[in-house]
């Protein structure tokens, strides 16, 4: 290829923008059980992004990431709290600092398949994040083994999903 080509000048042109679109990669994950339902189907594929510290994690935001107890688990949940908050659970609503929070939807404070007494409230730490399935009543996450650590974190996925609304 002649290096005085239109085509080359043009691929001198796009690579900054190419290579800052394709990196870092996308990973395809896919999704086991039925914990971020409706958002997220048993069986499903998605697209997940490493972070990169371009765009911090937010509330909302759908990660995958390692269980902090059983590295072999890959999990894929919703942030409802960031780091240095406190989490409660009253009357199937979510507070975060004491403040209702009802854009989060309902949730138990203890998942129904469990006999075990978990904490109410919760603390997350400088670099910890508290995760739940949008399926409340069909969840392991947060509520059963804590905040996640931010270093457990694989990627988010991608593009951004909301949480459906509740259904009355």
């Amino acid at each position: 290829m002649a290096w005085d080509t239109p085509l080359y000048a043009l691929w001198q042109r796009l690579r900054p923008t190419l290579t800052r679109l394709c990196r870092p990669p996308l990973a395809i994950v896919r999704v086991r059980g039925d914990s971020m339902l409706p958002t997220l189907a048993d069986g499903q594929y998605v697209l997940t992004r490493p972070l990169t510290g371009r765009r911090p994690l937010q509330r909302g935001d759908i990660i995958v990431f390692r269980h902090p107890y059983q590295p072999g688990h890959i999990y894929i949940k919703r942030i409802i709290a960031m780091p240095n908050e406190f989490i409660q659970f009253t009357a199937g609503q979510a507070l975060i600092d004491d403040q209702p929070r009802p854009d989060l939807g309902p949730v138990a404070a203890a998942t129904a398949d469990s006999g075990r007494d978990y904490p109410r409230r919760w603390h997350t730490g400088d670099h910890e994040y508290f995760v739940l399935g949008d399926n409340r009543s069909d969840s392991a996450d947060s509520r059963r083994f804590g905040p996640v650590p931010h270093e457990l974190i694989a990627g988010r996925v991608w593009p951004h999903r909301p949480r459906p609304p509740a259904q009355p």
